[in-house]
């Protein structure tokens, strides 16, 4: 998996990797996401952890202000002169996952510049007590499924 991350920084246009995290808010995706970046520090990659810059804008989802914040906030590491393999991006709020990807996928200023390597959707079982919109859960068992998240990482937090 390492080195399918690693960026080869002897091309200049070579795409960086990037892991989206997703899930509902709440679920712990910040904090997943610096954690997986902590690890991949660990095995020796240039690994940052991105999530939107304001509670405004990472509550609803738009691609086109995750992809500018995105590339301007790694435009902003490259202009430090430092090297970037991958990203840790934190998707903001909660969305049709699939539906979101595909629109990534579509964006020429995402596609010039990263590329998607896993998707991993992050549950948080308090939030299951918390949330009487059952759109939540479609969108859950949805994102949860085969051939969209690569990993579905659960954590029991608070519950008795």
């Amino acid at each position: 998996m390492i080195e399918k991350l690693r960026r080869n920084h002897e091309e200049p246009n070579s795409p960086i990797s990037v892991i989206l995290v997703a899930g509902i808010p709440g679920s712990g995706k910040g904090r997943i996401s610096y954690s997986i970046r902590k690890h991949l520090g660990n095995e020796q990659l240039k690994a940052y952890d991105f999530k939107m810059p304001s509670i405004e804008k990472g509550l609803k989802y738009e691609t086109g202000d995750f992809v500018n914040e995105l590339d301007s906030y790694c435009q902003g590491i490259l202009n430090e002169n430092k090297q970037i393999d991958v990203v840790v991006a934190a998707m903001p709020s909660y969305h049709h996952l699939k539906k979101a990807i595909m629109e990534l996928r579509k964006s020429e200023t995402f596609t010039r510049r990263f590329e998607i390597k896993f998707v991993i959707t992050k549950v948080r079982a308090a939030n299951f007590f918390m949330t009487p919109n059952c759109n939540v859960f479609q969108f859950l068992i949805e994102n949860c499924m085969k051939g969209i998240a690569h990993a579905v990482v659960f954590e029991k937090g608070f519950i008795d």
